[in-house]
């Protein structure tokens, strides 16, 4: 690609953050994690806790380099010992080169504890969580990887929400369907696909999670000025549901989409072939 980011950037196309990778999965037994997993693969050592991507010196070179650039960056950590090193490795980027508002991304964010979710807030940082683990491989997390105490903890936006660290939820396509509607259910009830409850501590409002789809998403990539709400100036970009969700009674993945709008334009209508 040719051209700056500012000189790319306009109403139709926009370069957002950069994106590395820095550890794996939790299910996949390569998210990097501060304690062992709760139950080992055959013939792997009882203390085995994942791994990161590359060296925490390359992750910090990585880091100071595009944040002293004025870039924005979306690192991949599930595992609590892969989000502390970004942490620190934020941390010492900010002391290099001083930003008051970098909004680097988490992406992810599994196993993040509450003590890492102050540090990160206090360092710009904001965290997209993937709460559709929950309903996917929740029962999995119960009883295979991280055992009961952990696994409640999972996607802690409750915590994150009540530390006043701003969020997002994603899905992770094609890892699993494309359904903004489940990721409601999924950050409200907190059930796992055999309906178990996971962390009910950790349940958000249907508002909070409305929010982390909508204006909080368009805020953490830096457009909250142009979209992410309703307001005049900003593109009319909206869905229309055929029910309220929030009064709907849960099965919120239920509630259909009934018209798509985009730019003041109806891109999509139920009702017309």
């Amino acid at each position: 690609m040719t051209g700056t980011v500012e000189t790319t950037n306009n109403e139709k196309l926009t370069v957002g953050a950069l994106k590395l990778v820095f550890d794996g999965s939790i299910q996949g037994y390569t998210g990097f994690l501060k304690e062992p997993y709760h139950l080992q693969e055959p013939d792997r050592d009882t203390d085995y806790r994942g791994y990161p991507t590359m060296t925490q010196e390359k992750l910090q070179d990585i880091v100071t380099r595009w944040h002293a650039s004025g870039r924005q960056l979306a690192i991949h950590a599930n595992g609590d010992a892969a989000i502390d090193l970004v942490i620190d490795s934020v941390a010492e980027a900010q002391q290099q080169s001083f930003r008051s508002d970098p909004r680097h991304i988490i992406v992810h964010a599994q196993m993040m504890t509450d003590g890492q979710l102050k540090k990160s807030g206090a360092l710009g940082l904001t965290s997209s969580f993937f709460p559709s683990h929950i309903y996917y491989w929740g029962d999995r997390h119960f009883n295979i990887f991280m055992g009961a105490k952990r696994a409640e903890h999972i996607s802690p936006m409750r915590s994150a929400e009540e530390l006043d660290v701003r969020f997002t939820m994603h899905n992770d396509t094609p890892v699993v369907p494309i359904d903004p509607m489940l990721l409601v259910e999924n950050a409200v009830e907190r059930k796992t696909s055999s309906g178990k409850e996971l962390g009910g501590s950790q349940k958000i409002s249907v508002e909070s999670a409305l929010r982390a789809l909508t204006i909080d998403a368009a805020w953490q990539v830096f457009q909250e000025g142009n979209r992410g709400s309703i307001e005049p100036g900003k593109f009319a970009d909206f869905a229309i549901l055929e029910e309220n969700p929030l009064t709907a009674s849960g099965n919120f993945q239920n509630i259909k989409v009934v018209q798509t709008w985009i730019g003041g334009v109806k891109w999509f209508d139920r009702d017309q072939p």
